[in-house]
């Protein structure tokens, strides 16, 4: 599996730009207008300043009511990508393209160099999405304290335990493109970006 990792490994790099260039076309409207306090917004933008966060919009019926940070600066997501890549997950699912009950096995998953066992073929694709996988390999882009926290290969069956696990992610990634015939890339933007007007 590893080969395939890099080729679905998401930064997503544009999305953020691209919503940006979209907000200068959305009404503003003020927080109280969307439901919100101005005050406990100013909460959030300390909390925003002081965790290390880039940057925030936040709309309501398609209208901003709250920008924070260089909206138009270019920045990795990291692993806001699981959720990019579960929200087309749930399209391709609502559209009977992806069956989140087939196992790894069925999928023809393996791994390389250390095959995956019985046990680990077992574990379903909504295992993957959920990071419940029980398959505890190494993965790409992986911090060190990801790689020390990490269960002992067998230590917990598929779907039995929540790791925080890039594999799955990478995974899911190749399996969704497989079953999708599209880039990841190519699915967002397609389904996601420019039906919201991101790139507009």
């Amino acid at each position: 599996m590893r080969s395939v990792i890099p080729a679905v490994l998401l930064s997503l790099a544009l999305l953020l730009p691209c919503l940006a260039q979209g907000t200068d076309r959305f009404e503003r409207i003020s927080p109280e207008q969307a439901g919100y306090s101005s005050e406990k917004l100013e909460k959030l933008r300390e909390a925003l300043h002081s965790s290390g966060s880039q940057s925030m919009v936040l709309l309501h019926d398609g209208k901003v009511f709250f920008e924070w940070g260089d909206i138009r600066k270019k920045i990795l997501v990291h692993s806001i990508r699981k959720a990019l890549l579960s929200s087309l997950y749930g399209i391709y699912v609502e559209r009977g393209a992806i069956d989140l009950q087939q196992t790894l096995a069925q999928l023809d998953i393996d791994d390389a160099p250390q095959a995956l066992n019985a046990q680990e073929r077992s574990a379903l694709l909504l295992d993957l999405l959920k990071s419940r996988s029980g398959v505890y390999h190494a993965a790409a882009a992986e911090a060190e304290s990801m790689i020390g926290a990490m269960p002992k290969r067998g230590q917990f069956a598929a779907g039995a335990h929540y790791y925080y696990n890039n594999w799955d992610f990478n995974v899911a990634g190749h399996v969704f493109e497989r079953a999708s015939g599209m880039r990841i890339y190519d699915a967002f933007d397609k389904h996601i970006a420019q039906p919201f007007g991101f790139c507009r």
